[in-house]
């Protein structure tokens, strides 16, 4: 999912679309929605002049009321008829969904999807024709007799429509979920960064003032049938930060003194956003001297445990408040208020007011005006203790006046508007020291002071109804970048019950599990939830791509429940889309990751942050949402789930997903290049031609990969693609004078390109599906998945190659007597693989199954019938299948077809051995195995490998060596290449 964004409205600011006929509706049915967020009454949009007394006077508007209400108001030019909304919670500062419908003359309101009762009022009757040749103004009106014109705030998503949309219809543009080619819909400005109309009447509006963009969070939620409730609040990483003013030691800001300034014995607030680990002054205007009133002041300061102080002094006695222990100085982004009203103190950090005790000489108000300079980083009361702040600092405001809790959010969200009232300083310190405000006092920088790159904040406070009765309420906070659900750290998650009292401490009972990190929930599940309206709370930098996602447990029918909801919430929207599509199956990755939040994917939660073994919740609601249900194959959770659980099943008691394991089967070792490739390439033609009997099946002129996988789409069968993603490697070879000169040594410019260029010759084939793997284990993006496997089903029956062998040739195309086919590398590869025949070939293919889901889980995949998967670490897609010169030069194959099944014959038990060091403990099962062999050798061992230098290995072998007799022989046989191996001792390969 991309970044979404709103456009913030200031004063005196709106959009402007010009008229056009579509939007001429007469008396006839029409509909307008938006989203919406705001803490102030104003005109959402609208199509109306000021004057009256003619049908050119006609039009509507949409307007936001105190309390919440909602006004719906058309008009003919003559007369006008309107309808009010009960009061709703509009204007609380948080994301909410407006729609207005006129049908058959009935006006209609809903508000965050509910239709919400209505109080009609009028000098005509409706429908009253509405047409006219007016502007649209978003934002505001043109009417200049209505009280509420002007709208602050955040919109997004407006969309006009010549019809009355039903109530699902209504739900879908909620999120964002419209057809822009629906032949109704005559305007739809998404506010994605552009003022585009992505209807087809592409009438795109322009802006007026000071309008800009905000990354925001995007959020779907659903209240569903049988005690089903739904919410995942999203956030993409936004792609271009802001600057902050950095402040080391020595370092200060200072503005000027101003009148502005001096607050007297009224009220005022300071706020700011900060970034730092260590205690220090924030903002002050206080000297060191006493003993007058020009000696007065104040500051606001970060004491030790985050401890907050606002200190005022006239001079002559102090008055000051110092907060509760807070996470303040824990290294991460924070928004923080202090304000006097009336004589009283409050500190409010990241939104939320602080328990204040208070420290005095004198009572408040104390007055506090001076003719002392503003310091921002640093304070010249040279008795205070905690003078110097060292950290990042932006956002920083001094008012005439007491905020209120709502424009304190708008403080912290980066939505102050210059010419807000009672503004007397606003330094946003985006690298400038400028004042926006209308005193316009310019600060300036003195000794350690900088600018460093930031992201701003982003919240959203969301509710969810949930139903008496409802079994299990649970939820995650998912960090999207790393594919994994370990905490994301810098956000914060606050869950509220509908009595008000907050989960916030960690929990593991037979009815509640809280994992809590830092000041965040993490993971929670509750079983028998208090009935009535949660409300969860998020916060986060713009740039954490973050995904908290919330749901309950249905009572009956759990998984066609489930499916059935958020079917209808993520409906993909046609390809023409172009902003913030997404597919049923980004869904199943990040929003619907709590389909298994508490079975497999909670347990791993509860798992990786180290939570107790015993988790007595965890089975019944595993039970209850029945993790092992066809639901969660069909949207592909299957891999993810099984790779989690694998990772924490020794740690809480469950059976996990195998990786690896045993299985009766056959099997057969092929030596060299010149073996494995004419055996792959009739695999493929086998599946290709949908058998493997000889009869009809002939090589083609030229077996190239690319051209053998062309094969098997053309004739209507599958093929799957599975390769290391590259694009890193090659990135950093380009960008890094280190890594280009010892890279090089050992993977070529074209070499970091081979998988992409493969990616690209296969793009277009209509049954084959392509994956490029990234493997996120250590610190380089050398690290990489090398397995090498392939599996082959026709008419399933089923063979696998396990072994060593890229599909690179002449590298790998090697024989007995390993003479140079690669005269570029001077050498060639001489390498094994097995073939496998049985049912331990399934062992296998989950193997290949698992990997893909973690890398492609918008594709269902093949598990019957005739098809191909291949997983390799590279892949040249033009590697000859047969010798050089039959692809170079035509020359007839040495090689003609053969019927690679293996001959009936009695199966053996086989293990299917793993290394993966993706999972928190690395896999170790074939150096486990190669101990054990080790272990019980009684007459040699014979290691033949690129490269030998494990550890535990070489123990084993040197005890074997001590405790074996004198004619044990050990014979280890590694080729001479230094460069290669030592590349080989840095990088954590995952092999089959």
């Amino acid at each position: 999912m991309e970044t979404d964004y709103g456009m913030l409205i200031p004063k005196e600011s709106y959009l402007e679309i010009p008229s056009h006929d579509a939007y001429n509706f007469g008396t006839g049915d029409f509909t307008i929605t938006l989203l919406f967020q705001t803490a102030r009454p104003g005109t959402l949009i609208s199509r109306k002049s000021s004057e009256g007394g003619s049908s050119e006077c006609a039009g509507w508007l949409l307007t936001l009321k105190p309390d919440g209400v909602i006004k719906m108001a058309t008009d003919n030019g003559f007369g006008f008829y309107e309808v009010n909304s009960e009061p709703t919670p509009a204007l609380d500062g948080t994301w909410h969904a407006v729609a207005a419908i006129r049908r058959n003359g009935a006006i209609s309101i809903y508000f965050d999807g509910a239709a919400i009762a209505v109080t009609p009022r009028f000098s005509l009757p409706t429908p009253l024709d509405i047409s006219n040749r007016r502007r649209i103004v978003i934002g505001d009106c043109d009417q200049e007799q209505e009280e509420y014109k002007q709208f602050t705030g955040v919109l997004e998503d407006i969309s006009l429509w010549n019809r009355a949309l039903d109530p699902a219809e209504i739900q879908s543009t909620m999120f964002n979920n419209i057809n822009p080619l629906d032949p109704a819909l005559v305007g739809l400005w998404e506010l994605n960064q552009d003022f585009t109309d992505s209807s087809q009447t592409r009438n795109d509006a322009d802006p007026i003032g000071a309008v800009r963009w905000l990354a925001v969070f995007h959020c779907v939620w659903a209240e569903s049938v049988n005690k089903y409730a739904y919410c995942a609040i999203d956030l993409s990483a936004e792609a271009d930060p802001v600057d902050a003013a950095s402040i080391a030691g020595g370092g200060m800001i200072t503005a000027p003194s101003n009148p502005a300034y001096n607050f007297g014995t009224g009220d005022f607030t300071v706020t700011a956003l900060f970034q730092t680990k260590a205690p220090g002054t924030l903002v002050s205007r206080k000297s060191t001297e006493g003993g007058s009133a020009a000696c007065a002041g104040w500051l606001v300061v970060l004491n030790p445990d985050g401890v907050i102080k606002l200190a005022t002094d006239n001079g002559f006695g102090y008055y000051e408040v110092t907060s509760s222990a807070t996470l303040a100085l824990n290294g991460l982004w924070h928004g923080i208020a202090a304000v006097r009203r009336g004589g009283v103190f409050s500190i409010y950090l990241d939104g939320v007011s602080l328990p204040v005790t208070p420290h005095y000489s004198l009572p408040s108000p104390l007055n506090v005006s001076n003719a002392r300079r503003i310091v921002i980083g640093h304070c010249d009361q040279e008795q205070e203790p905690y003078r110097q702040f060292t950290g990042c600092i932006q956002d920083v405001t001094l008012w005439q006046r007491a905020l209120s809790e709502a424009e304190i959010q708008d403080a912290r969200f980066n939505m102050i508007t210059p010419d807000a009232s009672g503004l007397a300083g606003f330094w946003e310190l985006d690298n400038s020291f400028a004042d926006s405000s209308h005193v316009h006092n310019q600060a300036s920088p003195s000794g350690a002071v900088g600018f460093a790159e930031v992201h701003n904040q982003a919240g959203r406070r969301q509710t969810l109804k949930i139903d008496p009765g409802t079994p299990y309420l649970y939820g995650a906070l998912i960090n999207k970048d790393v594919n994994d659900i370990s905490f994301p750290n810098g956000a914060v998650v606050k869950v509220y019950q509908p009595d008000g009292s907050q989960l916030d401490q960690e929990t593991n009972t037979d009815d509640r599990y809280v994992h809590v990190d830092g000041e965040s929930v993490h993971v929670f599940i509750v079983k028998n939830p208090q009935p009535g309206e949660w409300k969860f709370a998020i916060r986060t930098t713009t740039a954490l791509p973050v995904l908290f996602s919330v749901q309950t447990t249905p009572n009956q029918d759990v998984s066609t429940t489930i499916n059935d909801t958020l079917e209808q919430l993520y409906g993909a929207p046609p390809a023409t889309r172009a902003a913030l599509s997404w597919s049923w199956r980004s869904v199943a990755k990040w929003a619907g990751i709590t389909l298994a939040a508490a079975g497999a994917v909670a347990m791993t939660v509860v798992a990786i942050v180290g939570a107790p073994v015993t988790l007595p919740i965890l089975g019944g609601a595993a039970l209850a949402v029945g993790v092992t249900s066809t639901l969660l194959v069909n949207i592909g959770l299957e891999g993810d789930i099984a790779k989690q659980r694998y990772q924490v099943a020794d740690q809480i008691g469950v059976d996990p997903s195998p990786i690896g394991g045993g299985n009766n089967g056959v099997a057969s070792l092929i030596v060299d290049g010149r073996n494995y490739f004419p055996l792959f390439r009739d695999l493929l033609l086998a599946v290709q031609a949908g058998h493997y009997d000889p009869a009809g099946i002939t090589p083609p002129a030229k077996p190239t990969f690319e051209n053998l996988i062309k094969g098997i789409s053309d004739a209507g069968n599958k093929a799957y693609v599975l390769m290391w993603d590259t694009q890193p490697i090659y990135h950093m070879m380009e960008h890094s004078d280190f890594l280009k000169y010892y890279l090089r040594k050992w993977l070529t410019g074209r070499d970091a390109r081979r998988n992409s260029r493969t990616a690209a010759a296969l793009k277009g084939l209509p049954q084959v599906e392509v994956a490029m793997e990234k493997y996120s284990s250590g610190f380089l993006p050398i690290n990489s998945q090398h397995q090498k496997l392939a599996v082959f089903s026709v008419n399933n029956v089923k063979c696998a190659l396990v072994g060593g062998f890229n599909i690179i040739t002449p590298p790998y195309w090697d024989d007995l007597d390993h003479p140079m086919y690669d005269h570029s590398n001077f050498h060639t590869w001489h390498d094994t693989a097995v073939l496998l025949q049985g049912p331990v070939v399934e062992m296998v293919e989950q193997e290949f199954n698992r990997r893909w889901a973690n890398t492609r889980i918008d594709t269902e995949i093949a598990n019957s019938g005739t098809y191909a998967k291949v997983a390799c670490w590279q892949i040249n897609h033009d590697s000859c299948f047969d010798q050089a010169d039959v692809c170079g030069c035509g020359k007839p194959t040495q090689f003609p077809y053969q019927n690679p099944l293996l001959p009936d014959g009695p199966q053996y038990p086989i293990d299917v051995l793993i290394t993966e060091s993706q999972f928190s403990q690395p896999v170790t099962k074939i150096k486990d195995k190669l101990v054990e062999k080790i272990k019980a050798a009684t007459q040699y061992v014979y290691f033949e490998n690129f490269a030998f230098h494990d550890a535990d290995l070489v123990r084993a072998l040197s005890d074997k060596l001590k405790s074996a007799g004198a004619n044990f022989r050990l014979i280890i046989n590694l080729p001479p290449i230094p460069p290669t191996g030592m590349i080989t001792r840095i990088r954590r390969d995952s092999s089959i």
